[in-house]
C-alpha cells in the first residue's frame, strides 16, 4: 500500500471507530422500551429504529460482533508476542509483528466502517440525518487533522527533529 495513504486510510478509520463508540455509549436521549431500550441495541436506540429496522439490524450486529471479537483476539495474541520480543535477545520478528499489529488495527476500522454502513443503509432519511449529527459530535475537536488537546503538535521524526514540544528526541539504546 502507498506508504502516504496508510496514515491518512488508518486515521479515517479511527474516526469511524470513534463513531461507533460513541453510538454505543453516547447520550442516553429518547430510550424506547422493548428491543432498542435499554437491554436492547444502543445504536437502534439512538436512532429510534422501528421493530423492524431493528430485525434487520440483527443479523448484521451479530455478524459485527463475532468479527470483531475474532479481530480483538487475535491482535491482543499478536501484542503478547510483540512485547515478548523485548526480553529476547534478537529483534527479528517485531517488525513483521509490528505490522501485523496495524494489519489487525486496519481490519478492525475497516469492519467498524463497513458495519456503520450497514447501519446506515437500514436508516430511513431522517434518521441518517440523526446519525451523522451524532457522528460530527463523535470527530476530534478540530477535526481529523486538526490541534486538540492531546495533540499539541507533531511527533519527533526526519521532518520534525525537535518534536512537539521543541524538546529533541530521547536518546537511542545503542544497537537497537
Amino acid at each position: 500500500m502507498n506508504k502516504k495513504l496508510l496514515p491518512i486510510t488508518v486515521l479515517v478509520l479511527v474516526i469511524v471507530n470513534a463513531v461507533l463508540l460513541f453510538l454505543l455509549i453516547g447520550p442516553k436521549e429518547n430510550k424506547q422500551e422493548g428491543p432498542s431500550g435499554p437491554k436492547g441495541n444502543p445504536i437502534a436506540s439512538a436512532l429510534g429504529f422501528s421493530e423492524e429496522q431493528i430485525s434487520e439490524l440483527e443479523p448484521y450486529s451479530e455478524r459485527h460482533h463475532d468479527r470483531m471479537r475474532g479481530i480483538d483476539r487475535e491482535l491482543s495474541r499478536t501484542k503478547q508476542l510483540f512485547f515478548k520480543e523485548l526480553k529476547a535477545e534478537t529483534k527479528r520478528t517485531a517488525d513483521s509483528l509490528l505490522q501485523e499489529i496495524g494489519r489487525l488495527n486496519q481490519d478492525r476500522e475497516a469492519e467498524v466502517f463497513h458495519f456503520m454502513q450497514q447501519v446506515q443503509s437500514i436508516c430511513t432519511p431522517d434518521q441518517q440525518r440523526k446519525m451523522e449529527r451524532i457522528m460530527e459530535r463523535a470527530l476530534p475537536p478540530g477535526g481529523p487533522r486538526g490541534p486538540g488537546p492531546n495533540r499539541p503538535g507533531p511527533p519527533p521524526g526526519k521532518d520534525n527533529p525537535r518534536g512537539a514540544q521543541g524538546h529533541p528526541p530521547p536518546p537511542h539504546p545503542e544497537g537497537g
